[in-house]
């Protein structure tokens, strides 16, 4: 099913960080860019940690904000200083610790203390950790990876905050591919998306038994490329467990499976009429994140989209 959905979603062109407000039902845009406090304009990555601060990574090192004023995360030699000030990517873990990925490794910043820590940040660590997107990930028994063209490196933290095991995980061979895509399920594992393998979507889950890592994936039946024009730039899956993809083209792929992985019901949702010039936007890269109230947002270079929460029909 093909659903054109032009008119229902809000599209504003940006230029530098947007801070959003609910005031009285609307939206008040705030502008938080240089002289206001960000360090850099640049942006690649946004986390709002567990006590509700935004943690903002720039090329310029990162920007902590308090809705009032920036603490700032900068390369230095000190105990605080990260080895890069180039932020790729940036992630809160179970602890609450935040995690840079930047062109030097790893950064590893203490919830309580703010020391910063260094991980995979000499030769030939760094080049299999800036492979691909420099995201980390963390499984459910709390292990810690990242995809590269090595493979997948897993890794724990012992509790003085230093390397523990680490290891290097092949695809099993019945995949014959690493993903080109990861993301957090609502329930439990990680989603696999591997374009290369016979079949493009996995459910996986990374596992440590013993300082043992290993990685278990399971199909869907999903066998098919996701679009017939384009190809999947990100992925998502919201509170009722469905998946939604969307390609270069501005499609958005709506994708609910059963218990057993298979596909139950998929809906794709053309976002742009035909006559619609979105030639200049650079579709290499967005972030799709769902707010409170179900509305999902995409973000790009030059993009910002609001979906309304659709209706089941």
């Amino acid at each position: 099913m093909v659903i054109n959905c032009s008119k229902k979603f809000i599209l504003f062109v940006c230029f530098s960080l947007i801070c959003f407000q609910t005031v009285v039902g609307q939206f008040r845009l705030t502008q938080i860019s240089g002289p206001e406090g960000l360090s850099q304009n640049t942006v690649h990555s946004i986390v709002q940690d567990d006590n509700g601060f935004l943690w903002i990574g720039s090329y310029d090192g990162i920007n902590k904000y308090d809705g009032y004023s920036m603490q700032y995360f900068k390369y230095s030699s000190s105990d605080y200083g990260l080895n890069s000030n180039i932020i790729k990517s940036l992630f809160e873990d179970s602890d609450h610790n935040i995690w840079a990925g930047t062109t030097s490794g790893l950064n590893r910043i203490d919830a309580i203390t703010f020391k910063v820590t260094h991980f995979f940040n000499d030769p030939p660590t760094i080049e299999y950790f800036n492979d691909l997107d420099n995201n980390l990930y963390q499984s459910d028994q709390g292990s810690f990876f990242f995809n590269s063209t090595t493979g997948l490196t897993v890794f724990d933290v012992d509790s003085l905050g230093n390397l523990g095991s680490c290891k290097i995980l092949q695809a099993p061979k019945d995949v014959k591919a690493m993903p080109e895509k990861i993301i957090k399920s609502t329930q439990s594992g990680h989603w696999f998306y591997t374009p290369e393998s016979p079949v493009k979507l996995f459910k996986t889950y990374v596992k440590n038994s013993q300082n043992n890592f290993d990685v278990t994936m399971q199909p869907t039946s999903i066998i098919d490329s996701f679009f017939e024009t384009g190809y999947m730039i990100d992925m998502i899956e919201d509170a009722n467990n469905t998946l939604w993809v969307l390609s270069n083209k501005l499609q958005l792929l709506s994708i609910k499976l059963d218990d057993n992985l298979q596909v139950i019901e998929q809906k794709k949702i053309d976002l742009l009429n035909e006559d619609q010039d979105f030639n200049f936007l650079n579709l290499t890269k967005v972030i799709m994140q769902f707010d409170q109230s179900n509305r999902l947002w995409i973000g790009g270079n030059g993009l910002l989209l609001c979906l309304p929460k659709m209706k089941s029909e």
